[in-house]
């Protein structure tokens, strides 16, 4: 249960953080959502971005990225 609750809180805080560093240091893309999902089976994270390209009229795009543990 523990673990599990960390994991939780580390989903949060971690999608907080993408949210800060693009809307801070990208400024030709706009957000539209960011989902973190934790991938119980490959001990990792399933994070998919969903932007706007500024300047570009309805043009939206996506990044799908595998965040995994690199020790053990």
């Amino acid at each position: 249960v523990w673990l599990e609750f960390r994991r939780v809180l580390f989903r949060s805080s971690l999608r907080q953080e993408i949210i800060y560093v693009v809307e801070n240091f990208e400024p030709r893309v706009e957000l539209n959502s960011v989902d973190v999902n934790v991938n119980f089976d490959e001990d990792g994270y399933d994070i998919l971005i969903d932007y706007s390209i500024v300047g570009l009229p309805e043009k939206t795009d996506s990044i799908t990225i595998f965040l995994e543990r690199t020790r053990i």
